[in-house]
């Protein structure tokens, strides 16, 4: 039988700024397109490794409930839930969010503490922040987790995440897949792996050149082919706005010198406000839109 694995879908309506307005059309082709594969594979079970939604309580919960019922009606959806389902990232507000919504479609099964197992192969289910159990079988035997995760060695900059090496010298399972890094790999070790799928579409400026993919897994024979998904145009993906934002940055930089600078420098932000509106000569109209803003961030 086969499997399709795949993790960080982060469906939204709203569009991140890194996107053009073709994003929401984007996605949804992505989507259509992942179950196109499920289809013609003739695929037993889509997997996802947690993250389906890229927010636990998003402003149009119902639209995407909807939208996600209406594109995987016809798959079999074996899934955990990551930290961005969750409200406040505690697995106990599950019932509170979407996706506790999405689980009860007939379709969708969650798998904490409900494995699924088939003729020849188990899946256990770990979702955010649970403990991952050690649980043997003579079958092929699956582990679906989301936590941070690279191959040998982790970045620098990450203080909370492991690595394939570690997993499959700590647990027993043949095949771990893992959420949360968005970034894809497969990390074979004596023929026992590590599968992260990555993300499903960029919703972020370093991923310009990055490709998604998703995982097709044959259980009898254990191979595993990606996939490449349509998300793949770098010119969808903007960083004007990191230029913006060192301009801003830049700005409020010079804004805090030239405040330093003045003799009557004080601690009191407002009065230091006052101060330099009164040096500069500013336009009463802005002035006053300035004050506007200070006490309506102060009520």
């Amino acid at each position: 039988m086969k499997l399709l694995l795949c993790a960080d879908m982060h469906i939204r309506f709203d569009i991140s700024i890194c996107r053009n307005s073709n994003f929401i059309d984007i996605q949804e082709q992505v989507l259509k397109q992942i179950v196109k594969i499920y289809k013609q594979n003739k695929c037993e079970n889509l997997i996802i490794a947690g993250d389906l939604l890229n927010k636990w309580n998003p402003n149009k919960s119902q639209e995407i409930e909807n939208l996600i019922f209406n594109i995987f009606k016809d798959v079999n959806v074996l899934i955990i839930a990551g930290n961005h389902c969750l409200p406040m990232h505690n697995l106990e507000n599950l019932n509170k969010s979407s996706l506790g919504v999405i689980c009860n479609f007939p379709n969708f099964h969650l798998l904490d503490n409900n494995p699924i197992e088939k003729d020849n192969y188990i899946i256990h289910g770990f979702s955010y922040n649970q403990e991952i159990k050690n649980i043997k079988s003579d079958k092929f035997n699956i582990a679906v987790i989301h936590k941070y995760c690279e191959p040998e060695t982790l970045s620098e900059y990450i203080n909370d995440g492991i690595t394939a090496s570690y997993l499959l010298e700590k647990y027993n399972f043949d095949l771990i897949i893992t959420g949360d890094n968005h970034t894809g790999f497969i990390y074979d070790k004596d023929n026992r792996f590590v599968i992260n799928p990555g993300c499903i579409t960029r919703q972020v400026s370093d991923k310009k050149f990055y490709k998604p993919f998703i995982v097709l897994l044959d259980t009898e024979n254990k191979k595993h082919e990606q996939i490449y998904l349509c998300d793949n145009n770098p010119e969808d993906v903007s960083d004007e706005h990191i230029e913006e934002i060192k301009i801003k940055e830049d700005r409020i930089n010079s804004f805090i010198e030239k405040l330093k600078s003045q003799s009557k420098f004080d601690l009191d932000f407002i009065n230091n406000m006052k101060l330099y509106i009164l040096e500069n000569k500013i336009e009463k109209e802005i002035e006053e839109m300035i004050f506007k803003i200070i006490e309506g961030g102060l009520k």
